[in-house]
């Protein structure tokens, strides 16, 4: 059947089609690391979607738009800032932190308070950047928030304040009138034609699996590294850290130094099992004993305020490179004492450790105390960690190992009952264990 377009609609489509060329060609003439990545998304214009968005096919995103509303609100104005909102959403991989971040809770007040997050981050560093924005779009402003946080940071500030105030907004009146102009429903979907040649959208109305996950990080990995290669330098400053953090691999190959460092520091455990031959009672039907390795691993953060921004990255790439394969490790930050536990899952990226807590002063008997399994209420900094804390020890006991990172500036502490490996960058402490630098 020949495709049938009224006049009005081909005139739609070549004017929707026009803005978005035009923006593309400012892109690729002025941000080149954009276009890059621009261009390696499918585009697609179809009635099914009400605004401008992403979705992902077979793992790839592609950048799909309503061609009315593109006329309508954009223009030539704001699209080229507007298609610089979804890329930054790619780069940042924020469809993926959304599936991890908020895992199972499908409430839809997180969901809203996570769509803010991440627009506050895209927007506030869109705009300190200098681009062409669109006033009334949703800026760290609108809630007296300061521009040039993460979306995790964003979403923890916007869920306290939604506590706050009256009536079922809670505390969030700022944001009333802002534009929170595109779709994040961020799915997997199929494309194709319907009888008169109009492109369909068929969404797969799912979250996204671990596998989904994992093919689209992957994906998008290779499409920031040939974004890179083919504009060498032109990486947006705002950028840099996150890119760094998911593309660079650990100074420390923790893969060889931990199977030479760790040796016998696991936890040998043993169930019945009918798989396994009884030695002693060797009869049909006597179960004999299986081991169990399982290796509980303590890896301490330095998160004092004499440890920059940058070395903190740092520390946290170490952190990825050491665990994709571990189990059981939590991630302990500490200054003055002990101020956030968290448990490391194997399909972490580096970004979901970028949130930093604390920047007091530095002593590192919490930590240790911790990974024996001493808990004293005085050395965490907030009750629910402290709680936490209580928590894990329960489950483990103690730990097996502690890897501190830290930048070498505290105290002395005594020695602890536990194998202690320090990661330093700057100063030789005397501390007992073994000590390694990290190399800048």
């Amino acid at each position: 059947m020949p495709q049938i377009f009224k006049a009005s609609d081909r005139r739609r489509a070549s004017d929707a089609l026009d803005l978005i060329t035009k923006a593309s060609i400012a892109i690729n003439k002025h941000q080149p690391f954009y276009s890059n990545v621009f261009n390696s998304m499918t585009r697609v214009a179809s009635d099914d979607i009400d605004t401008m968005g992403v979705r992902f096919k077979d793992g790839s995103p592609i950048f799909v738009y309503n061609r009315q509303w593109v006329i309508d609100n954009l223009g030539e104005q704001f699209a080229r800032a507007a298609i610089l909102h979804e890329i930054e959403h790619i780069v940042r991989l924020h469809p993926v932190r959304l599936a991890k971040y908020i895992n199972g809770d499908t409430s839809a007040k997180y969901h809203k308070l996570w769509n803010y997050a991440i627009d506050m981050a895209v927007n506030g560093d869109l705009l300190t950047a200098g681009h062409r924005v669109d006033p009334m779009w949703v800026y760290p402003s609108c809630m007296g928030y300061s521009n040039g946080l993460t979306a995790e940071v964003y979403f923890k500030q916007l869920l306290q304040d939604s506590k706050g105030g009256s009536g079922g907004g809670g505390g969030l009146g700022g944001l009333d009138g802002a534009n929170q102009f595109d779709s994040h429903d961020w799915t997997s979907v199929e494309i194709s034609k319907d009888a008169d040649g109009k492109t369909k959208i068929k969404s797969s109305k799912k979250p996204l699996t671990k596998a989904d996950i994992d093919i689209i990080n992957e994906n998008i990995g290779n499409i920031i590294k040939d974004a890179i290669s083919r504009a060498p330098g032109d990486v947006p400053a705002h950028l840099k850290k996150e890119i760094d953090a998911i593309l660079e691999p650990p100074k420390i190959d923790w893969r060889v130094k931990l199977k030479s460092v760790v040796g016998k520091a696991e936890t040998t455990r043993s169930k019945r099992s009918i798989m396994k031959r009884n030695k002693r009672y060797n009869y049909f039907g006597a179960r004999g004993r299986k081991k169990q390795r399982k290796r509980a691993i303590c890896v301490a953060v330095d998160v004092s305020g004499s440890v920059s921004n940058e070395v903190y990255v740092d520390f946290m790439k170490e952190v990825n490179g050491m665990v994709d394969d571990m189990t059981n490790v939590y991630i302990v930050q500490a200054d003055h004492g002990i101020q956030n536990i968290s448990k490391y899952e194997q399909h972490s990226k580096p970004e979901d450790l970028l949130v930093r807590h604390g920047y007091g002063g530095t002593s590192f008997v919490a930590p240790l105390k911790f990974s024996c399994g001493s808990v004293d209420e005085e050395d965490y900094v907030y009750p629910e960690v402290y709680e936490e804390a209580m928590r894990i020890i329960h489950a483990f006991g103690r730990f097996d190992i502690i890897i501190y990172l830290t930048d070498g500036y505290g105290d002395n502490p005594p020695k602890f009952p536990i194998k202690t490996v320090w990661v330093t960058t700057e100063a030789e402490p005397s501390l007992y264990g073994e000590i390694i630098k990290l190399e800048k």
